[in-house]
């Protein structure tokens, strides 16, 4: 029927689809992370908050230690260890991390760390305390890092939270009952490829009922989560009087500090004033 040339552009043609059908990557998968994704999500965050201004003031990174390209080698491991003490911080507290993975390489592309509702990191858990490494960096780094990310960050965004709910009449529930996004990191290299919107929809399918609530710390970001649907609730600052708002060492005029954006999303049903 083909004849003898049309059989032979028949088998071409399917040999050139299946080939074409191999090529084809997989599109990128939602999934729970697993004990061996860990490091690579420690590397992964190292690489996503090494500029972010809240981090580097967190770390008490100095100008000359921030490159284009990165840190200087040890604020790059102070930097990853803080990230262990919040993954393991999740991990302690039954919480939910997620990650973005392209299954024809298995490489880790973004990833949420959750603390679930009325599960919070408090400095008297001595056991978390220890489990999460965080004797590890006061050892090798001081206690400013614990103080800056717990009392200035985490502290004052519960603070705000509580605050900002019962200026909502919200009585329903409490900001404790809240998801809320420790951390949420992607490759730099896999930005603006709606990754982040893919855990978000996987977090909301896994909460319907629930409210979630997060602290951004770049406008960018507070801009992207309330397309998500999130509401600004307020902004505060980290390392006021002493950092400027690119989280550098700074004084005077120029120590204003790094702005932070206490955003929630409200569960279905909920009345707000």
């Amino acid at each position: 029927m083909f004849g003898k040339g049309g059989w032979l552009r028949r088998v071409a043609s399917l040999a050139d689809a299946a080939a074409a059908k191999q090529e084809t990557p997989s599109p990128p998968i939602v999934r729970l992370a697993r004990p061996e994704d860990y490091d690579r999500i420690l590397d992964l965050g190292r690489d996503a908050f090494r500029h972010d201004p809240a981090f580097l003031y967190f770390v008490g990174a100095k100008d000359k230690e921030v490159t284009e390209g990165g840190l200087s080698e040890a604020k790059e491991a102070q930097l990853r260890s803080l990230l262990e003490v919040l993954l393991k911080s999740v991990l302690y507290l039954k919480g939910r991390i997620t990650a973005v993975v392209d299954p024809s390489q298995d490489k880790i592309l973004a990833a949420v760390l959750w603390l679930p509702p009325n599960k919070r990191v408090e400095l008297q858990q001595f056991r978390l305390l220890l489990q999460s490494g965080i004797l590890g960096i006061v050892k090798n780094w001081g206690l400013s890092t614990l103080l800056r990310t717990r009392i200035e960050w985490l502290d004052a965004a519960h603070t705000t939270f509580v605050e900002m709910y019962k200026r909502k009449g919200i009585t329903k529930e409490s900001a404790d009952d809240s998801w809320f996004l420790l951390s949420a990191m992607i490759d730099p290299l896999s930005e603006h490829r709606g990754f982040m919107s893919l855990l978000m929809e996987d977090a909301f399918a896994n909460g319907p009922n629930d409210s979630f609530t997060l602290v951004a710390t770049t406008a960018r970001l507070k801009d992207q989560y309330a397309s998500f649907g999130y509401d600004l609730l307020s902004t505060y600052k980290v390392g006021e009087g002493k950092a400027d708002c690119r989280g550098l060492p700074a004084s005077g005029k120029e120590a204003v500090g790094v702005d932070c954006y206490a955003m929630v999303k409200w569960a279905p049903g909920l009345t707000l004033l």
